[in-house]
């Protein structure tokens, strides 16, 4: 079973982001580059907690609920 995340952070941090998503095999569902960056990510639901407190470390980076 999969969980799904929204994400929106500053472009800046655009390379931290792409290399969590990355390393915890996160799949991108969806995603928009702009001044924000917008993504939908689908992860297993037990790799879900690792993924959110790696984001969470993320300056800038909101989890959409």
């Amino acid at each position: 079973m999969d969980e799904t995340v929204t994400i929106r952070f500053e472009y800046p941090f655009l390379n931290g982001v792409m290399r969590i998503v990355k390393e915890t095999a996160s799949v991108v569902f969806e995603q928009n580059f702009d001044t924000d960056c917008f993504l939908i990510l689908r992860i297993r639901r037990r790799d879900f907690p690792l993924l959110i407190s790696r984001l969470k470390k993320v300056e800038s980076l909101s989890i959409v609920e």
